[in-house]
């Protein structure tokens, strides 16, 4: 990939929207999440509001292996919820 190359990071938080839930091959969204840790400065935040698809429980795992901690779900509704990780400072 290599989309965030163009952006002048780091950035305090880096936030998605209904968006990567579209992206079909779950190696590309462990790649975006891998991207997306690369532009997040130390102390910094990822947080995505997306429906379950692929599962959180997967995203979440994913966002680990990024590197982001305490990667968990902040507030859960019937079909949506925000979920994210930090990056140690």
């Amino acid at each position: 990939m290599a989309w965030s190359k163009h952006l002048p990071g780091p950035f305090e938080a880096v936030v998605s929207s209904i968006a990567i839930h579209n992206v079909v091959n779950p190696k590309t969204i462990r790649e975006i999440y891998e991207e997306c840790f690369s532009l997040v400065r130390p102390g910094g935040c990822f947080l995505n509001f997306d429906r379950p698809r692929p599962p959180w429980e997967d995203q979440l795992d994913w966002l680990r292996s990024a590197g982001f901690v305490g990667a968990r779900i902040f507030w859960r509704g019937a079909s949506r919820a925000v979920f994210g990780g930090l990056k140690n400072a």
